[in-house]
């Protein structure tokens, strides 16, 4: 990996902590729309702050989004369902977890801003 592919990837990384939005909590807007698609509030929440919404596809509950697929104009939808989303989004958020314990720990990556270096 180069120095500009390790420094995007790290930039990358303190930008999705820096947006890591949690859910509101005890919001009864939420708890409503929790309780129709039959899932649990910060499950919704967060894949809606992913860009997925749910729906209703042969009697179960899918969360879905807009992709684009690399080289085409034309966006196609992703669909998984509950628990396929509620495993990705931990995935996700163990990632970023460790991702930040490692930066606070100095155990990240140096990028050398100068000629000297770190």
């Amino acid at each position: 990996m180069t120095r500009s592919q390790l420094a995007l990837a790290l930039g990358m990384v303190l930008a999705v902590g820096a947006c890591a939005q949690q859910p509101p909590k005890n919001s009864p807007r939420v708890a409503a729309q929790a309780a129709r698609w039959g899932v649990s509030p910060y499950l919704l929440v967060t894949a809606e702050n992913r860009g997925y919404w749910p729906q209703i596809r042969e009697g179960k509950v899918f969360f879905c989004r807009s992709a684009a697929v690399i080289g085409s104009n034309i966006a196609s939808e992703e669909c998984l369902d509950a628990g396929l989303i509620a495993g990705r989004l931990g995935r996700e958020q163990d990632e970023q977890r460790r991702s930040q314990d490692a930066l606070q720990k100095g155990q990240g990556y140096c990028i050398p801003t100068s000629v000297l270096g770190c």
